[in-house]
């Protein structure tokens, strides 16, 4: 992804502890176990970053974006170029209502869309 949307800062040394392969471009956070991400399960998670892989089995690699450019899934349609985002319990990206993690660059046509977004 980065060489057709920019540079990216990854989190290295990251694996998963089962398969997250239909989180690819949704927001993780970090796992119970050290070194491993989990897709969320609340709006209150802490986000450690974007999944950019889709990684299908426990101990494979997880590249996780945590700066720069990178794909979302849009979790509402209303979202519009510039608007800050957050990510709902499912790590798509919504509207920001509270602690803001970028902005998306372009807009939302319906929810499940690619969009680009910085991350900040």
């Amino acid at each position: 992804m980065s060489d057709a949307y920019g540079d990216q800062i990854t989190l290295p040394g990251l694996y998963v502890n089962g398969d997250i392969s239909s989180k690819q471009y949704h927001a993780v956070k970090m796992g119970s176990t050290a070194n491993t991400v989990v897709a969320l399960s609340a709006t209150t998670d802490v986000v450690v970053g974007v999944l950019q892989n889709a990684p299908d089995a426990a101990n494979e690699a997880a590249i996780v974006a945590a700066l720069g450019v990178s794909v979302v899934i849009a979790g509402t349609s209303t979202l519009t170029a510039g608007a800050r985002i957050q990510f709902d319990s499912t790590g798509r990206a919504i509207a920001a209502s509270g602690q803001d993690l970028g902005a998306v660059l372009e807009a939302a046509g319906a929810v499940g869309d690619e969009l680009r977004a910085v991350l900040d």
